[in-house]
């Protein structure tokens, strides 16, 4: 009972923690504490340090040069920002990005396995690695192309994907994956396997993106969480294999 009111007060702290400095909404907020007292009771305090990294990481990469992304992609994506201030995530989105993983937590902490770590670690990695194409594929990428159909693209719409994206999201996936190695004892060998699935993840929500061209806004959730599942499912199912 004392491990579980530690996690709900962290939880609790991290909430009002999101919702004082702008990073999201109250429902954003409470769908991140229930998120991570998941995570909690799956990885204890393990899980929770790896939740804030990556929270901290999108955070960043969100705010960063926001008015030149907001000029590019010039006007304001239903779902993308919440009304008055464009970079608080909503309560649908956190629960998009993080649902898989909190399940992935929740497995491990009822059957304990090294795929389900795994599958966390690529859930996140995933979700950050979508944030950080996006964010800074707008602002770095020189020549975005469909990923349908590799034609030059305008920069941040739908399936327009960038070599720098790319490189941006598999770095924010490779920080994760080797942070985890001493906070979560994740054998090394298994951190190109986080790499790859997060990779693979957020190339899947580009393809969905592109074959739903101005998706609304509960589509782009759900288009958040089949690319975290993707990848989730991807990266558990290569640390199966491994010897």
């Amino acid at each position: 009972m004392g491990r579980l009111f530690l996690g709900l007060f962290v939880n609790v702290l991290l909430a009002v923690a999101v919702v004082r400095v702008g990073a999201g909404t109250l429902t954003a907020a409470i769908w991140g504490a229930l998120a991570g007292l998941s995570i909690f009771v799956g990885f204890d305090m393990d899980g929770m340090l790896m939740l804030m990294a990556y929270v901290g990481i999108a955070f960043l990469a969100t705010r960063f040069r926001r008015d030149e992304k907001r000029l590019i992609a010039g006007r304001d994506e239903p779902g993308e920002w919440a009304p008055g201030d464009d970079t608080r995530r909503t309560g649908r989105q956190v629960f998009a990005n993080l649902a898989v993983a909190a399940t992935c937590a929740l497995c491990a902490w009822r059957f304990g396995s090294l795929p389900l770590t795994v599958g966390f670690l690529c859930a996140l990695g995933t979700s950050l690695a979508d944030t950080l194409s996006s964010e800074l594929g707008q602002v770095y990428g020189l020549r975005p192309r469909m990923i349908t159909t590799f034609r030059v693209a305008a920069r941040g719409r739908d399936g327009a994907v960038s070599l720098q994206g790319l490189v941006d999201g598999a770095a924010g996936a490779a920080i994760l994956a080797v942070l985890a190695v001493p906070v979560m004892n994740l054998p090394f060998n298994c951190v190109w396997v986080v790499i790859l699935a997060s990779v693979v993840g957020d190339l899947s929500d580009s393809v969905i993106g592109a074959l739903m061209p101005g998706r609304a806004a509960i589509e782009n959730e759900l288009t958040n969480f089949a690319a975290t599942t993707v990848g989730a499912a991807v990266g558990g199912g290569i640390a199966m294999l491994l010897p």
